[in-house]
């Protein structure tokens, strides 16, 4: 979730406005600020709702980026690394709310991301890449179990005889 866009002088309301394209935007005039409150609340910034996004951490700020995406209504959200440099407590407040917009509106979230502990808990499906190449797939627990990512990442954990 690397943003390229993000000014400091913004406001999420009108971040979340312009990513909207002039055509929709037109469209839904009369709904996207409603959209955009909602949306806020949703990632649970609506308190920032008139402030510059320039004073949101750097979690805040990915919170933000999922809200903008959420604009545009997709039923699948691709995302890089959301996790990186966000602090503990954050990234439990983005698993949070990634499980809640996965529910409220039926998305499916392509996941990229080298925190091991967080995908497990939140994935339903786990694909393992080594050097380009997936090396596992399945349900966590399995991936936990399953020697080749051990031996991948971990390190042989066979003793030797």
């Amino acid at each position: 979730m690397e943003n390229i866009l993000l000014a400091a002088q913004d406001n999420p309301g009108d971040r979340l406005w312009r990513v909207l394209t002039p055509r929709v935007r037109k469209r839904f005039e009369d709904q996207a600020e409603e959209r955009a409150l909602e949306l806020l609340k949703q990632v649970g910034l609506e308190s920032f709702v008139d402030s510059y996004a320039g004073i949101l951490s750097g979690g805040q700020r990915k919170l933000l980026d999922l809200a903008r995406a959420m604009m545009a209504n997709p039923t699948m959200l691709l995302l890089d690394e959301p996790f990186a440099g966000v602090n503990p407590a954050l990234v439990e407040k983005l698993v949070e709310v990634l499980q809640t917009l996965k529910a409220k509106h039926s998305l499916t979230f392509l996941l990229v991301e080298h925190d091991l502990e967080t995908v497990m808990n939140i994935s339903d499906e786990v694909f393992v890449m080594a050097q380009g190449t997936v090396i596992a797939s399945g349900l966590p627990d399995s991936i936990y179990e399953n020697e080749v990512v051990i031996d991948a990442y971990l390190g042989s954990r066979r003793k030797s005889s």
